[in-house]
């Protein structure tokens, strides 16, 4: 059972209404001062521009105000620890989860998976060199710990998939949430359809930037749509993704050389050996914490991979750096970011303050 926060979503709604009515109000106001030589508010009391300043530091004052209380608000995921899994002889399915440095968010994974309604499953945590607890963690919930010095999720991914024991395996990410059903689920699916050789869903964010929640949450079904006709099949995510195990070594398993998208690039292999499906209602929970900065900048490392993929082909060289820890906009670059557009209508307006 989850702990839930009331307020939170509220406090979200709230900073986001506010900083869109006040940046819609700085756009608007640069716009008309452009085009007519006159401001929106000047229209409304001309000589304003002292008002103007008060209101915006008025606004600043708010904002790190809502940031402050956001960041008091614990993320919305289970608290261990509840128990420890025992894993049959012979499961029917293997859960992968590759790990560097998760202590954060592992703990929170893991009770998920114990809280499964379907129990014919192993754990194995592949620990990818952590410093951290990551192993010992993992152990206390009765994971089974593969140790991987060699550094890389599809590296991680692939030594799990290796030491698997059963016919069905999954990998998911160390930060990511499910339903209840999720294994029941992917079980029921293998064993209706002997042709599926790669079965998954999309993901939302449990966490992070509203903006980046929203987006995820309603749009991601139609970026992987435009994926799918690109490629010609579907590109599973790697949180959410289970392979006839049979069929995974047909097609030589992870490209260990890839940094990101070893999970696209698996799928399209996989649909070579059989039928790959993306099943649009089979969602998983994930950490924002790759939106840290906000939506467009989170995105912005994943476009640029996805322009490597497309017209390079290849995206083996370009850096895909760890985050650990989730963090608000309360940090120097985002400060920056917000100061910037601020200071600028502050300047725009002070050649018509009336002395």
């Amino acid at each position: 059972m989850k702990k839930t926060y009331l307020g939170k979503e509220a406090v979200g709604l709230i900073y986001l209404l506010f900083w869109g009515i006040i940046l819609s109000v700085l756009v608007v106001d640069t716009v008309l001062k452009i085009i007519l030589g006159h401001g929106l508010l000047e229209f409304l009391n001309e000589g304003m521009g002292m008002w103007e300043l008060g209101v915006l530091s008025f606004g600043l004052v708010l904002w790190i105000l809502f940031v402050s209380i956001r960041d008091q608000i614990p993320v919305q995921r289970p608290f261990p620890l509840k128990g420890s899994h025992q894993a049959p002889p012979d499961p029917l399915i293997s859960v992968v989860i590759p790990a560097f440095n998760e202590a954060y968010f592992l703990a929170g994974t893991l009770q998920s998976l114990l809280d499964q309604d379907f129990k014919l499953f192993e754990i194995l945590v592949v620990d990818n060199g952590s410093t951290d607890a990551t192993a010992e963690i993992a152990k206390r919930f009765g994971s089974r710990v593969i140790h991987e010095r060699r550094k890389g999720v599809a590296q991680a991914r692939q030594s799990g998939f290796e030491a698997s024991k059963a016919p069905i395996v999954v990998t998911t990410d160390a930060d990511t949430i499910f339903s209840s059903d999720w294994l029941s689920r992917i079980a029921s699916k293998f064993e209706k359809n002997y042709d599926l050789s790669g079965y998954g869903g999309l993901y939302t964010l449990y966490s992070g930037p509203l903006a980046s929640r929203i987006a995820l949450r309603y749009f991601s079904y139609f970026a992987w749509t435009l994926d799918r006709k690109y490629w010609q099949g579907w590109s599973l995510p790697g949180c959410n993704l289970a392979v006839r195990k049979a069929d995974f070594f047909k097609v030589g398993g992870f490209n260990t050389s890839l940094t990101l998208f070893e999970d696209a690039d698996l799928s399209q292999r996989l649909s070579t050996v059989g039928k790959v499906e993306l099943d649009r209602t089979l969602y998983v929970q994930t950490s924002g914490r790759r939106f840290r900065y906000g939506f467009l900048f989170g995105m912005l490392v994943y476009i640029r991979m996805a322009v490597a993929r497309v017209f390079l082909k290849s995206c083996h060289k370009i850096e895909f750096k760890d985050v650990r820890k989730e963090a608000s906009f309360q940090n120097l670059e985002a400060f920056m970011l917000l100061l910037f557009p601020i200071l600028f209508f502050i300047l725009t307006n002070l050649s018509v303050t009336k002395i």
